[in-house]
């Protein structure tokens, strides 16, 4: 890490805990610590333009756009049962007067799922976007409501980029769910569970306070700054000693490459096998390509006799992605899913067959027992006709699992009615 930052002109990073984890010691006085980029995203976006989107989540879902309303948010870090969360976001809306969106922001931690299953908890009006069709979609939510609670660092930012206010509700283990807003100079908007965040929010949101139009100021003098500073680098005439540093960064990576059995050989093999996941299946069985390991370890994804073995741990997703699978309305995917467990506990499947653009074109979950074979199929919409990916996502069905792996398998899943053969190869492919 030494070397990489040696070599370059310039280097920055968001808070003074990151700078102290690149492990340069004295030498971390390098590096610049600014603001997250995500705060200028007020800047790129101004919150008029995200009206109609923001309109349009309300109305899709049928509901009229309310005159007040605050986003939530959920992931495998959320502190606490579905119903119990639940509980906490009526009352909070209840108490600050408004209607609640229950908003997932990234698939990495599960956001979706926790959204699914908090909205079947909710007992008052709200929407649920567990799969939001687009970056603008999630700006909107966070521009336009009055507030913001959860467990996204982003969701956060982008909110309190719009001048918005929020709480963080916190991961003891999630180290920069502390670290950022104490750069930021907000030092106070952590709490440690939703009943917590329950007791605080009303008095945040009454704080006549000015320290939050003061802290997003001094982040976009930085942040002015900062993007300055890049111009500078990037125009600059590359001179004698920076070519100097950049040759010695280029020789010690080589010598980390022969010390490590050939990792430059190993990212290359990745990218290759990247190009020929995009390729169709042979035949329409997805087994015949290999699947994206989208979360959870690679080691955790194998192969057996029968089909794909993924293995979720006690608290936390396992899931892969299929992708560019040429598709045509009426088609279906088929196959089924196994589970073995030494204290025989469920496993929960979640299949996606999402477009390119994040669409989702057809959804089911299974809860799989260990000692059966469940079915399950995903009928392709009539008016598709576009390359779509699979996710296949396991978790324990019940969070509280603990000290075993499970062992779920994929059964042999085949796109039925699909004759690649007669398909054009896709372009650059």
């Amino acid at each position: 890490m030494s070397s990489a930052v040696a070599a370059n002109d310039y280097t920055s990073v968001r808070d003074p805990v990151s700078r102290r984890h690149l492990g340069l010691g004295d030498g971390g006085a390098s590096v610049s610590v600014v603001p997250d980029t995500a705060v200028d995203v007020a800047r790129l976006w101004p919150a008029p333009s995200l009206l109609p989107n923001y309109h349009g989540l309300f109305r899709a879902r049928g509901h009229e756009v309310p005159k007040r309303a605050a986003v939530f948010h959920l992931n495998q870090w959320s502190r606490g049962r579905a119903e119990e969360i639940a509980a906490s976001i009526a009352r909070i809306a209840d108490g600050i007067g408004c209607m609640p969106i229950l908003l997932s922001i990234g698939l990495v931690h599960g956001d979706d799922t926790w959204v699914r299953e908090v909205s079947a908890k909710l007992e008052v009006p709200h929407i649920a976007i567990d799969r939001p069709e687009s970056l603008k979609d999630i700006a909107a939510c966070l521009a336009h409501a009055v507030c913001y609670v959860g467990s996204s660092l982003h969701g956060f930012l982008t909110a309190f980029a719009y001048g918005n206010k929020g709480l963080i509700v916190r991961h003891p283990n999630v180290r920069k769910l502390d670290a950022v807003p104490m750069q930021l100079g907000l030092p106070d908007v952590a709490c440690d569970s939703w009943a917590d965040a329950e007791a605080r929010l009303n008095a945040v949101l009454a704080d006549p306070d000015r320290q939050w139009p003061a802290a997003l100021n001094r982040a976009q003098v930085a942040l002015d700054a900062h993007w300055t500073t890049i111009r500078k680098v990037l125009l600059a005439p590359l001179d004698e000693d920076s070519k100097a540093r950049k040759t010695r960064f280029a020789q010690d990576l080589l010598a980390f490459n022969d010390e490590n059995g050939g990792w430059i050989a190993r990212l290359s093999g990745v990218l290759a096998l990247e190009v020929n996941r995009h390729r169709p299946p042979v035949g329409g069985r997805l087994l015949d390509i290999d699947p994206l390991v989208v979360q959870g370890q690679p080691a955790h994804v194998s192969r057996n006799a029968v089909g794909l073995v993924l293995h979720p741990p006690s608290k936390g997703v396992t899931e892969v992605c299929f992708g560019r699978i040429p598709l045509s309305g009426g088609e279906t995917i088929r196959g089924g899913v196994t589970v073995g467990h030494r204290q025989g506990h469920p496993v929960r499947f979640s299949l996606l067959l999402l477009d390119a653009n994040g669409r989702t074109l057809a959804a089911t979950e299974i809860t799989a027992h260990p000692g059966k074979v469940l079915p399950w199929a995903l009928a392709v919409p009539d008016a598709v006709a576009v390359p779509a990916h699979l996710f296949v996502s396991t978790r324990m069905d019940q969070p509280t699992d603990a000290s075993h792996f499970a062992w779920a398998t994929l059964i042999d899943p085949v796109v039925e009615r699909l004759a690649i053969a007669t398909r054009p190869a896709e372009p650059g492919l």
